[in-house]
């Protein structure tokens, strides 16, 4: 059973404003759908799940808008109207949540774009030195290759508006498939990523990177800095299971959807530790994560928090 969000964009004037890009993301799932404003200033998104909703708009010579908690229940298509504020639109970091995460590929000679919202990387310190690490690269590139591309997404997304995810590899080829990706991934090039990154997480500090994975995210291009600034996102999973891989790189990109991206969220960063304890104890005990079950139904409660 599915619903519907319904509204009218105009200006600070009361003029109806078309051809606004709307996007309606679920708080819980994080689904997007995008629609645009017809001639009448008005649009509708079909076909979606009961929930609450972030609505955003964006237009060319305004300010980016966002309401949030918009619930839509079955039955009954949920009405919100914006108005839009004179502004450039589309630049700088955006409010909670309308961060929209895209996947693209670094090429040996290509740079990253500029004017985005923030730019995240997966990097991988070293070839796989063994199974377990090629396993956890699979599992990382598997999610990385999940995420719709920049190409799709900018038809309908501002680049201010995108939290761009790179893979650094060498040529332009387009691998169909993560162990294709892994294939051509470039080592050399996320070393000199991974060596701009001089910071302390709490009382320890990050790195060595000597393999991986590791998530970063920063509001500047990694390669233009010498040193990282003050606000950025660092995620070091080089000893996460591979099975568990995928909810790391999720709980990431939710964290960097927030407007302080910098500050991890504190029940879904214990939920996800404790997940991982489980699941490298039964590594060595299979019957820990059959007793552990209704622990995993606990802690996947917890994930959903903000």
């Amino acid at each position: 059973m599915t619903t519907a969000i319904m509204g009218v964009v105009t200006d600070s004037s009361g003029a109806v404003v078309t051809g606004a890009h709307v996007c309606i993301r679920n708080e819980a799932t994080d689904q997007v759908s995008t629609t645009t404003t017809d001639a009448q200033g008005q649009f509708r998104v079909g076909g979606i799940p009961p929930g609450a909703y972030d609505v955003t708009v964006t237009s060319a010579g305004f300010a980016i808008a966002t309401q949030t908690g918009v619930i839509s229940s079955v039955g009954v298509e949920s009405s919100v109207n914006i108005s839009l504020a004179p502004g450039t639109g589309g630049q700088g970091r955006l409010g909670f949540g309308t961060l929209i995460t895209s996947r693209e590929l670094l090429a040996d000679s290509k740079c990253e774009e500029k004017g985005l919202g923030l730019y995240s990387y997966i990097l991988f310190g070293s070839p796989p030195p063994n199974d377990a690490t090629h396993e956890r690269y699979v599992a990382t590139l598997k999610s990385f290759l999940a995420i719709p591309s920049t190409r799709e997404m900018v038809k309908y997304v501002p680049k201010g508006q995108l939290n761009i995810t790179y893979v650094p590899i060498h040529g332009i080829v387009q691998p169909s498939s993560a162990e294709e990706l892994l294939k051509v991934y470039n080592y050399e090039r996320a070393s000199d990523l991974l060596a701009r990154i001089s910071c302390n997480q709490g009382a320890i500090r990050c790195g060595p990177y000597l393999a991986g994975p590791y998530i970063i995210s920063t509001t500047k291009p990694l390669s233009e800095q010498t040193s990282l600034s003050v606000n950025f996102l660092y995620q070091d999973i080089s000893s996460v299971p591979a099975r568990i891989v995928p909810l790391w790189v999720d709980e990431f990109m939710k964290q960097s959807a927030q407007p302080q991206f910098w500050q991890k969220r504190k029940g879904p960063q214990v939920a996800l530790e404790l997940r991982t304890a489980i699941a490298i104890a039964a590594d060595g005990t299979p019957d820990v994560e059959h007793s552990a079950d209704s622990w995993k139904k606990a802690l996947a409660m917890i994930l959903v928090w903000k």
